[in-house]
């Protein structure tokens, strides 16, 4: 098997889907797998598959979208006006999702309480003041406003080779790793859990992806330690390659080309969180470093006693 490299291009995105049976109406069977749903549409079988793919996957998202809304609407039959305000704004895997039993739902449907979209305008000594101007009593406030995710390994200072910055390098939150893992210009530096190696949708754990990026580091000290050099840093030109391919595979994911608001992007909308591959490529790419990928520092040579 070979390893797909940093120079690798996006895989056709459709060959699995094509379909050769038609059913009675002319049409090509073709089945999407959405958030572990398999969902079946059907298209014209004259039509270039890669020429209508777009339009199938918003079908297919639109489709699952509904049968999700449905449980809701289930839910909350007897309010409709709750139901409308716990219907997501954007198509599923734009945000983090919530896997609910129907506690959520019936929790939201209690007397004492309510559920309010809109803005915070300003929290006062006796609550909090919306956009509207409406002004909700409280005794007890608890924030629940999320973290800034995009801002890895804030707040610390991490200074590589000439005394370079790695906030300044990422200019704050806009983070960039070779496999999460490696950034130029920082020689024998790694990080687990780093950009792009976040899963929301994918069927599996962190500790996997965690796994994985051990495994890659470890390689990578291994290597370094039988060249007998001194470090080893990922190169500009490898990461830069890498980096447009994840920002392609992330533009065509929900979180990537959905204008809702969530901590999947950064302050210019950009998705430095997830991972928008098969979680198959990142198990591929992490059993074994390319030395070729990186840049090798001889150990300095001892001076000469005069």
């Amino acid at each position: 098997m070979t390893l797909p490299s940093h120079s690798s291009t996006l895989p056709p995105p459709v060959s699995e889907l094509d379909s050769e049976s038609e059913d009675e109406h002319g049409l090509s069977r073709i089945s999407v797998l959405i958030g572990g749903l398999l969902i079946d549409v059907g298209v014209p079988s004259r039509v270039s598959i890669s020429m209508i793919i777009t339009d199938v996957i918003e079908l297919a998202n639109d489709q699952f979208r509904a049968l999700l809304q449905q449980w809701i609407d289930v839910q909350t039959e007897a309010d409709p006006e709750l139901a409308s305000a716990s219907a997501p704004g954007g198509p599923f895997g734009a945000k983090r999702w919530i896997a609910d039993d129907g506690t959520w739902l019936s929790t939201l449907s209690r007397p004492n309480v309510h559920l309010i979209r809109e803005p915070i305008k300003e929290a006062s000594p006796s609550g909090l003041q919306c956009v509207g101007d409406e002004l909700h009593d409280l005794d007890v406030l608890i924030y629940a406003t999320g973290y800034r995710a995009a801002e890895f390994l804030s707040p610390m200072r991490i200074e590589g080779r000439d005394g370079r910055d790695l906030r300044g390098r990422w200019s704050g939150d806009n983070a960039s790793a070779y496999l999460g893992a490696c950034v130029p210009g920082f020689p024998n530096f790694f990080t687990l859990y780093g950009p792009n190696t976040g899963i929301v949708v994918h069927g599996v754990s962190v500790f996997f992806m965690s796994e994985c990026a051990v495994r890659y580091v470890v390689d990578a000290v291994r290597l370094l330690l039988e060249s007998g050099d001194s470090s080893l840093e990922i190169r500009e030109s490898a990461l830069a390659a890498y980096q447009r391919r994840i920002d392609e595979a992330s533009s065509l994911r929900a979180w990537g080309f959905s204008t809702v608001s969530s901590w999947y992007k950064n302050s210019t909308g950009r998705s430095t969180q997830n991972w928008p591959l098969t979680i198959f490529e990142f198990w591929q790419r992490t059993r074994q470093v390319d030395a070729a990928d990186f840049i090798f520092t001889p150990l300095p040579t001892p001076a000469r006693a005069s």
